[in-house]
């Protein structure tokens, strides 16, 4: 892990209480990560990777955000859990009434190219590859819930964690996102809280 990344990771959780023991075995390795990415023909942002290493699968708050991380042992479940996610939510685009063909089509295809990494309260969020014909292509990370709406939120999975996960900073921008996260019998104060509970075999 560099310094840098780890001085970020580092204040970010210098906020957050953990519930529970992170275990070695339940992190991914750099080759965990490596094959997804040859897998998928994505890079993963450098903080995702970061977290990968030195947290592991989890939730922050109370159900709030759940970060979905690799492991090499149950790859090809995950490979085929996304694909089947990504599938369902395909046929919702197509049957949508009210959007064009061409939005439609431009939709399915970030889609298609597209690896979720959490989840939210009927919502997903991705990694998308850019343009692979850019000179440092990368991933951006996005939003997309049950209503079909697609939110851009960046590219810096640091400003993600600080920003969704713990409501410090960006997502004050995205009113909506939030406001359809949050079930119709709690608040947001009463599920985002400042906590990060590690999940254990996965399986």
């Amino acid at each position: 892990m560099s310094e840098k990344a780890l001085k970020k990771l580092n204040e970010i959780f210098s906020k957050v209480k953990i519930t529970r023991e992170i275990l070695h075995s339940e992190i991914s390795t750099e080759e965990d990560i490596f094959e997804l990415e040859s897998r998928l023909n994505l890079r993963f942002p450098e903080g995702y990777k970061e977290f990968c290493r030195f947290f592991g699968s989890g939730y922050f708050g109370k159900d709030w955000i759940c970060i979905d991380v690799p492991k090499r042992g149950s790859l090809e479940k995950h490979l085929r859990s996304n694909h089947e996610i990504i599938d369902a939510y395909k046929m919702g685009i197509e049957d949508d009434l009210d959007a064009e063909d061409s939005e439609k089509s431009a939709l399915i295809s970030l889609l298609e190219r597209s690896w979720i990494f959490g989840f939210g309260n009927q919502t997903l969020f991705l990694f998308s590859q850019e343009n692979s014909e850019e000179q440092d292509p990368g991933c951006k990370i996005y939003a997309f819930n049950y209503d079909l709406n697609l939110y851009d939120l960046g590219q810096n999975f640091f400003d993600f964690l600080r920003g969704f996960c713990l409501g410090d900073g960006m997502a004050r921008g995205f009113s909506q996102l939030i406001s359809s996260m949050v079930p119709l019998d709690q608040t947001i104060d009463q599920i985002r809280v400042k906590t990060f509970t590690p999940l254990y075999s996965r399986g």
